[in-house]
């Protein structure tokens, strides 16, 4: 069975198709730090972005923190694995074009200048 790729030149891509792409991307850990410093223009993909920086900042500090006290290595390991579940939702709303605070830190991304 051979498999065939179809022929993608009718495919267009638009500024809001990259605007979406780049608010998925800021729940990608260490992109939110690059789009952090890189990303200034979109208002919608800035949101995003310090929605990210709230969430990959949380990820180290639960990270080192399962290092310092590994007898709670289990607890933490179920809070980052919440963590990742939250960045997924953040991943939904930013392909839906919804600008939601985050569940439990959202409101810290406010800081963030």
């Amino acid at each position: 069975m051979k498999l065939r790729i179809k022929s993608i030149k009718h495919f267009h891509v638009t500024e809001e198709t990259i605007k979406m792409m780049l608010s998925v991307l800021a729940y990608c850990g260490p992109i939110a730090l690059i789009l952090y410093f890189t990303e200034k223009k979109d208002a919608s993909v800035r949101f995003h972005v310090k929605q990210g920086v709230v969430v990959f900042s949380i990820e180290i500090l639960v990270w080192l923190l399962r290092f310092v006290f590994w007898p709670l290595s289990v607890f933490l390991t179920i809070v980052y694995i919440n963590l990742i579940i939250i960045s997924i939702i953040g991943m939904i709303n930013a392909i839906e074009g919804e600008e939601q605070e985050l569940v439990l830190f959202g409101s810290l991304a406010r800081y963030i200048p």
